[in-house]
């Protein structure tokens, strides 16, 4: 990670350079098994599921939705959530 100066405000900030994973529930969302995905990453089937929940929680409810927002992207997933 390095750190950054900005020159008109001489405000410091961070940029994270390093590889971001993908999130674990756009796989199992594909079909694939908790304990497939677990092994992926050296999870056990118990942590992803833990994990893909608190993934699956985090994203907007349809219902939270307009048609003007920018988390409308015309997909919608079969629990009810939108994707980008």
């Amino acid at each position: 990670m390095n750190r950054y100066r900005c020159k008109e405000c001489r405000h410091w900030f961070k940029v994270d350079h390093r590889e971001k994973k993908e999130p674990l529930w756009i796989p199992h969302i594909d079909g694939i098994p908790f304990r497939k995905l677990g092994n992926r990453r050296g999870l056990s089937g118990a942590q992803t599921y833990n994990r893909v929940f608190q993934e699956l929680k985090q994203l907007p409810d349809c219902s939270d939705l307009t048609t003007h927002c920018e988390y409308a992207s015309g997909i919608l997933i079969i629990d009810g959530k939108y994707i980008r």
